[in-house]
């Protein structure tokens, strides 16, 4: 009886340390890249409810300066443009989505903005945001386009190459992976370009 004792409790003791996994062993989940949100993902960062989009890419073709353009999405993300894109700064008049679209194709990210009532704190804290992205190779600037958007038909969006940003309002947190991950991406991307062109002073189009 004795024996039959001790030879189930040494069965016992096996099938634990079959069934037991050894913590160490285990791939660190931390050590994973941040792919971001997956394809049209409402992700709410605290009350603002962040929409992320991959968009389908339409022909890049070029028209002429200040022709009438149409896009598939909202914030536009890729389609027709003008022959010149912007500088890559932050703007405090509207630039026209014919040179804004250009700018994404060189790799900038652009982020437009629509608070007909005033944001000046949210406004403040993207420039901020903008002020410590990382500068593009060659450039003084980092990769991305502020302006704001009468059309827009939310207060804040992004957008680069195939993809958009939409929200209520400005959380830093997310403009700024949206960068990290979708910045200098464009198909014409080309280090030390930091854009062509600024008519802000003299109006972009008649």
């Amino acid at each position: 009886m004795r024996l039959a004792l001790i030879a189930s409790a040494l069965l016992a003791a096996c099938d634990h340390q079959s069934t037991t996994t050894d913590a160490s062993a285990l791939p660190d989940a931390t050590a994973l890249p941040d792919l971001g949100p997956p394809p049209d993902a409402d992700t709410s960062h605290g009350a603002c409810a962040i929409v992320e989009a991959m968009q389908p890419v339409e022909p890049g073709m070029h028209v002429a300066g200040c022709a009438p353009v149409t896009h598939g999405s909202k914030p536009p993300s890729s389609g027709m443009h003008y022959p010149s894109w912007p500088l890559f700064r932050v703007y405090d008049k509207p630039v026209p989505w014919g040179f804004l679209v250009h700018g994404l194709e060189h790799g900038a990210v652009v982020i437009v903005h629509n608070c007909p009532t005033g944001c000046p704190t949210e406004l403040a804290a993207l420039e901020a945001m903008v002020e410590a992205t990382p500068t593009r190779s060659g450039c003084s600037r980092p990769p991305v386009i502020v302006s704001p958007d009468p059309t827009l038909d939310v207060p804040f969006a992004a957008s680069a190459w195939g993809y958009t940003l939409r929200a209520p309002c400005f959380d830093r947190a997310a403009f700024a992976s949206f960068i990290n991950r979708h910045a200098n991406q464009g198909p014409e991307n080309i280090p030390g370009d930091c854009g062509a062109l600024d008519r802000e002073a003299t109006g972009w189009c008649p």
